[in-house]
């Protein structure tokens, strides 16, 4: 389960919280391709593209992956 954040406001340090908040459900996810025969490195390649393909674009991300899973579109907003 991801923490949420100390607080609803801005904070320093709060993106770090993020990631760490992230990390080990990432991992996770990456440990679940890498089972079913995906290569860690190229897993990480390519959340890595997708993240940086959308990265000011919060939807635009969302929709991305919806398409990759066939998932119905959610917005962020």
């Amino acid at each position: 389960m991801i923490p949420a954040p100390y607080s609803t406001h801005q904070y320093p340090g709060r993106l770090r919280d993020c990631q760490r908040s992230v990390v080990i459900d990432l991992n996770a996810l990456i440990d679940q391709a890498v089972a079913v025969g995906w290569d860690r490195r190229e897993v990480i390649m390519a959340l890595v593209d997708l993240l940086d393909a959308e990265a000011t674009d919060a939807d635009g991300l969302l929709r991305t992956m919806a398409r990759y899973m066939g998932q119905p579109t959610r917005s962020v907003a």
